[in-house]
């Protein structure tokens, strides 16, 4: 019988715990005979009563498995080490909030027995904030990205073991579940849904967490932002060459101390200024050019 792993990170979560759990021992019930579920929380070491909770709920059901990090590591990191801590056939990845329904697990489950290795929600509906910033991340990171993340689908989603195989041999501090996954390839379907808002509970997704998420998902999965500055760096070298040029002409044809502002040594001064700043600019070019070709190297390794 195969086996699916339902995946809940949590973070001072003790007014949504239960009725999570409860939500989801009703898939698990639905699923029982055909599949092993089992259910898998991952504490980013809650400072309330979540794990006092959690580990009273796993005393009593001992399909239900507990990871509290030694400290806070982030959402995201909390997700890639639970999937890291996965051994099933599949891995369904949901909030602790109830704000992404369970009952879509039943769909995703539907499409990966289709063969769809990646089963995603796609929000039509949102009740949160900074709707209008995420989607404004959403069209940068499209056009800057190697790869392409579907709009407004998060890390609500099933995987297949393919993919959880791929994961647990990536190494990243600051990973980006949804990109990583994105960057496999597999074949993917998305569910379109409305997300709910949150009825218990403080959402910990604040605007500078969400900033801090689009910049490491930009630096990680494109090289954009490191070409556009090396291109940066050899047009103001080209621009000072030019420069140059100019002034050693107007030197030779006008001479120096006339009324065209060329005094005595202006004109070396300014030459030496402009050269030690362009070869500064055409070094940080070749060097943003290795930079970028270390980093597609290391992203190729973490797709093996």
């Amino acid at each position: 019988m195969k086996s699916i792993t339902i995946i809940i990170p949590v973070y001072n979560e003790e007014e949504n715990v239960k009725s999570t759990f409860a939500k989801l021992e009703e898939i698990r019930t639905q699923y029982s005979g055909k599949y092993n579920v089992e259910l898998l929380f991952a504490d980013n070491n809650s400072t309330d009563d979540t794990f006092e909770i959690l580990e009273d709920l796993a005393v009593e059901n001992e399909f239900l498995k507990i990871i509290k990090y030694s400290r806070n590591y982030g959402y995201q990191r909390s997700i890639f080490e639970a999937i890291k801590n996965c051994y099933s056939d599949a891995a369904v990845v949901i909030d602790c909030d109830l704000q992404d329904p369970p009952e879509l697990i039943s769909q995703f489950i539907e499409y990966w027995e289709k063969g769809y290795k990646n089963v995603y929600g796609l929000r039509n509906n949102r009740e949160e904030k900074w709707v209008f910033l995420r989607k404004i991340f959403y069209k940068i990171i499209n056009k800057l990205s190697e790869i392409e993340l579907p709009q407004n689908a998060g890390d609500f989603r099933l995987i297949d073991k393919a993919i959880i195989e791929k994961i647990k041999k990536s190494e990243q501090d600051n990973p980006y579940v949804r990109g990583i996954i994105a960057s496999f390839g597999f074949d993917s379907k998305g569910i379109n849904y409305s997300r709910r808002k949150r009825k218990f509970g403080k959402s910990n997704a604040n605007f500078f967490n969400l900033l801090n998420l689009a910049v490491n998902s930009i630096t990680q999965f494109s090289t954009s932002p490191i070409r556009a500055l090396s291109l940066f760096g050899f047009f103001v070298f080209f621009l000072i060459f030019l420069a140059g040029v100019i002034l050693i002409i107007f030197r030779f044809i006008y001479g120096a101390g006339t009324e065209y502002f060329l005094p005595k040594g202006f004109t070396t001064t300014w030459l030496l200024i402009l050269f030690s700043v362009g070869i500064n600019a055409l070094f940080f070019g070749i060097i943003g050019e290795y930079v970028a070709s270390i980093h597609r190297e290391i992203l190729k390794l973490n797709k093996v």
